[in-house]
């Protein structure tokens, strides 16, 4: 008996996800690496919300595919995961280009941003879906201040 009872075709979707989600993001910070930082914050924030559009689509979809084979919900399983750090990282690095935009963007607003990272660092996959959807929401909510916060700027 082996001890990954899966075909051989699940561990590579699951190295080609990984593969892609890190030269994607390899890319991403290339081309943000020749940005000033408000620029920087500017395009952070609208691919931030786009990875919260996915991932709450992701997690609806989950929701509704109670019916899916073990190995495609290992593989959604390890996709969340991906997306769910993926987000947490964007989060970070929003912080840090925020601080280099101080005082354009208020101490307050840095740190509920800051906090939100943490947030979403400590979610799993495994979250109640309420707490799942609550986090999103205010997610949301905070991004869209920071958009805001960031257009005054100038």
């Amino acid at each position: 008996m082996s001890l990954f009872p899966l075909r051989p075709e699940v561990g590579e979707a699951l190295w080609l996800l990984g593969a892609v989600r890190v030269v994607t993001a390899a890319a991403e910070a290339k081309r943000q690496k020749k940005l000033s930082a408000p620029q920087r914050a500017r395009r952070r924030v609208v691919r931030l919300g786009r990875q919260l559009d996915r991932l709450q689509l992701a997690l609806l979809y989950a929701q509704g595919m109670s019916d899916q084979t073990m190995e495609a919900a290992v593989v959604h399983h390890f996709d969340l995961l991906l997306s769910i750090r993926e987000v947490a990282d964007s989060w970070w690095q929003l912080h840090q280009d925020l601080l280099g935009v101080y005082p354009g963007v208020s101490a307050g607003l840095i740190e509920a941003v800051r906090q939100a990272a943490q947030r979403m660092a400590r979610l799993s996959a495994e979250a109640p879906w309420t707490q799942v959807q609550r986090l999103l929401l205010q997610a949301q909510k905070l991004r869209r201040r920071v958009h805001r916060a960031l257009q005054q700027m100038g």
